[in-house]
């Protein structure tokens, strides 16, 4: 008889192992009524394919128990009442043991086909259809299933493909998508695209009983050219899974409607499975004077769908749903990036009001619910859209007691902007650093106050080792997730923008930590907004929709201003929307007068550039010290080296910028130098002026110092082997000499753990030119950790006498390696 496998779902709200595996049968959970069990895991997978595979009963199901286990309710000596997929599981599985019964011969693949094939959707508590991806083909039913047992059963799922944009509540408050459209299973997806969209996320899975020769996939009806398809394998073995991807994307243009077609499945040309297609194509609402409107019916459990374009700078969308009925209506608004927003309210109206919403192309849903006939409604939807041109305004220098001017133009392409008032705003910041660590799969917490007036919260975690993998995660004092950062560098930052007043948590994760511990800096930044008196402006004090009116700026800089960079805002506030426009001034408290000299140091005379000097002439009218950064480029573009330099300068002086000879020989390709992007700092860090002009340096890095010798970055697995498996470990080191003579190279072998497996100091004579030096590792002390994990070659010195030459802290590291892989005759040595 052919072994099977069905596997428990057993993660609430996603799909992991071992329910993902492509070949097994996962199974979710129902209760008596039909209805998808809460704790039953839902899909999809991590690579986009449909699970659960199948439901059946798992709640409050009476089964036989053993004797006297507390968590159990009996309801007699021997039976007791549980719930769980564990229940659900055996089930499928004595359906599957009755198929094998009735045709011994039939696969695994051919158990699955027929399971799936069999089963019966399900509705949830609205009467809507379950998503694949809590119900995968449906209940399972052991008679439909008995009838469809054939030689010549395959199956695929999903086994059909109703597209749209995926659905996630904004503000970081759901982990996966969940649209709650009143259900009692939040709906993953909002089942529309708008022109110009892509459902690109689907993987199907084709499985057959008996062998395929000539397969191939046809895609038919109004949709075939829209979808893109990968091959199938051209022939399959019986018993077989083969996993192929699709995606679908609507022409711009595309009219509102629905549109259908198919992916078959062929075998010689001729179809043996075919999955239907259903591509419903969003209304547009096109925006008159700031606004657009349409008035409809819809029917119970229904759905109505409308697109709308948000150019980018758009200040506010607001949507109202409202009807007269005694209706239980939805409005949803999904953003390009599926996030979607909604306010709940049974007053008969359901308004979301947005405000600096993402741009692109946004999908709003009309959904009625828990009524027993048609539906009449209004749906409204206003614009608030003004742009400045230009869209940022850069003063320049201003001496202080100085003043700047410009004027700006204001367009209005949204909704009437009246009783208009114009203010100045200067952003200040607080920041605070806390440090802390974590272990693997261990959380930090701390817990931090945001007064009132704060306008932006910003987060940026720091740590040192770019092995280990950190999470970042911020709580509102509401307990909601307000933001989270989880990216796979050595930093992860988070903003938010107006934040709550009140107790703010934040929550870093360990992932990926080889150590005992992961040490980290959490610097907090509290951004606040104050009047700035130093604007005056003239404006209108209305802006009609389609018209565009003249700002008239001054810029007056107080007479004791302090000579840095100041950034504020000029915001713009009127009845129906507010705007901010950037506005930059550096108070010129020093400025850069150019380059006052270039001077080249041969200390040893013999004809190579040990050092470069290049003097930035400054004028500063507020005595201070300050700070001069530049890049020194080749002639192809490639930065050297970013030199920087500071010195204290009282009315005028320079600031000299230094560069090692033997750098610029290494580093640089070809001549002549450019030092390019000069920029001058003041006492406390802030920008006084960046000047991005280039002066040419009229020397080639061949001109100067070379290193005696260098690492070439070139490393080579030289290990050696006996008997098939290795009996030391030999990494080849590139070294790039110009001066012959006795080096030293030393070096840590350690694992992932940070365990130093081997030390070594290898002094050798190397001649000029290209060498490759061997280092060589005795391998007991990893064989006898006896932990399988990579090699990392770290902490690599090349020195000349008590002269190091060149440095590398994380060199190589090896593929994960098993101790099995190695010799077992070793010398002891001390762990």
């Amino acid at each position: 008889m052919a072994a099977f496998f069905v596997l428990l779902l057993a993660l609430s709200g996603c799909i992991d192992s071992p329910g993902d595996g492509v070949k097994v049968i996962t199974v979710g959970a129902t209760d008596c009524r039909g209805r998808i069990a809460d704790f039953s895991g839902s899909g999809p997978t991590r690579d986009g394919r449909t699970k659960p595979d199948i439901v059946a009963p798992g709640v409050n199901v009476i089964a036989s128990a053993p004797l006297g286990l507390k968590d159990l309710k009996y309801v007699d000596t021997y039976y007791a009442r549980s719930s769980g997929t564990s229940l659900s599981t055996p089930a499928v599985a004595g359906v599957a043991a009755l198929l094998l019964q009735k045709n011994p011969s039939l696969s695994p693949a051919g158990v699955k086909a027929a399971l799936l094939k069999g089963a019966v959707r399900l509705n949830n508590t609205l009467g809507e259809e379950y998503e694949p991806y809590y119900q995968g083909a449906g209940l399972v039913n052991a008679y439909n299933s008995y009838r469809l047992l054939s030689d010549d059963l395959c199956g695929v799922m999903p086994d059909r493909w109703i597209v749209g944009r995926w659905a996630f509540m904004s503000g970081g408050k759901a982990v996966s998508a969940g649209l709650d459209s009143g259900a009692d299973r939040p709906q993953k997806k909002i089942y529309a695209l708008a022109p110009g969209d892509e459902d690109w996320t689907t993987r199907f899975v084709f499985f057959t009983d008996r062998a395929r020769e000539n397969l191939s996939v046809a895609v038919r009806g109004d949709v075939k050219d829209w979808i893109t398809v990968m091959d199938l394998p051209e022939s399959l073995a019986e018993n077989s899974h083969a996993v192929f991807g699709a995606s679908i994307a609507v022409p711009n243009g595309t009219a509102a409607g629905v549109y259908t077609g198919s992916v078959d499945i062929c075998e010689k040309g001729r179809p043996i499975i075919s999955v239907p297609v259903r591509v419903e194509v969003a209304a547009p609402l096109i925006m008159v004077m700031g606004s657009a409107s349409v008035a409809d019916e819809i029917l119970p459990g229904s759905w109505r769908y409308y697109y709308l374009d948000v150019p980018l700078g758009t200040q506010q969308i607001r949507g109202r749903l409202s009807w007269s009925g005694s209706s239980d209506m939805d409005l949803f608004l999904l953003a390009p990036t599926s996030e979607y927003y909604y306010e709940d309210s049974p007053n008969g109206m359901e308004e979301a009001v947005l405000n600096n919403p993402a741009s692109g192309r946004w999908i709003l849903a009309v959904h009625q619910r828990n009524a027993s006939s048609p539906e009449r409604y209004l749906l409204r939807v206003e614009r608030s859209f003004v742009r400045s041109k230009p869209g940022a305004w850069n003063a320049g220098a201003v001496m202080p007691g100085g003043e700047a001017y410009a004027t700006m133009l204001l367009e209005n392409e949204g909704l009437p902007l009246r009783n208009i008032s114009y203010s100045g705003i200067v952003e200040n910041s607080t920041s605070f650093s806390i440090n802390g660590y974590v272990s693997e799969r261990l959380s930090w917490t701390a817990k931090f106050d945001v007064p009132e007036d704060v306008r932006r919260l910003s987060l940026r975690l720091l740590w040192d080792n770019p092995e280990s993998d950190l999470d970042l995660r911020l709580y509102a004092p509401n307990g909601r997730l307000a933001a989270r950062s989880e990216g796979y560098e050595s930093t992860e930052e988070i903003q938010v923008y107006d934040p709550p007043p009140g107790s703010w948590t934040v929550v870093v994760i360990g992932y990926d930590i080889f150590s005992d511990k992961q040490n980290f800096e959490l610097v907090t930044t509290l951004h606040t907004r104050e009047p700035w008196g130093w604007l005056d402006v003239m404006g209108p004090d209305e802006i009609q929709p389609g018209t565009a009116a003249n700002v008239n700026l001054t810029l007056r800089a107080p007479p004791d201003a302090p000579g840095k960079e100041i950034r504020g805002y000029l915001e713009i506030r009127g009845d129906s929307s507010s705007l901010e426009i950037p506005v930059v001034v550096t108070v010129a408290g020093a400025s850069v007068k150019g380059v006052e000299g270039i001077s080249f140091e041969d200390d040893d005379n013999d004809g190579f550039i040990d050092a470069l000097s290049i003097k930035i002439a400054v004028n500063a009218s507020v005595p201070g010290v300050y700070r001069a950064e530049g890049g020194l480029f080749d002639c192809s573009g490639r930065m050297i080296k970013w030199m920087s330099g500071s010195a204290p300068i009282r009315g005028t002086g320079s600031i000299e910028l230094r560069a090692d000879g033997r750098e610029i020989w290494k580093s640089g390709g070809c001549g002549p130098l450019h030092l390019r992007d000069i920029i001058l700092y003041g006492e406390d860090g802030d920008v006084l002026e960046e000047r991005n002009q280039t002066t040419i340096i009229d020397r080639s890095p061949s001109d100067f110092q070379p290193p005696k010798a260098y690492f070439s970055r070139i490393f080579t697995d030289m290990s050696e082997l006996a008997g098939g498996k290795i009996s030391s470990i030999v990494i080849g080191v590139g070294v790039t000499v110009n001066v012959p003579g006795t080096y030293t190279i030393r070096a840590r072998l350690r694992n992932d753990d940070g365990d130093v497996i081997g030390e070594i100091a290898n002094t050798t004579s190397l001649r000029k030119g290209n060498s490759t030096v061997a280092l060589r590792f005795n391998p007991t002390k990893f064989v006898m950790l006896g932990e399988r994990s990579r090699l990392h070659l770290t902490d690599l010195t090349l020195s000349s006498g008590d002269e190091v030459l060149d440095r590398i802290d994380e060199a190589w590291s090896s593929s994960p390696m098993d101790p099995d892989e190695f010799t077992a005759e070793r010398a002891m040595v001390s762990i």
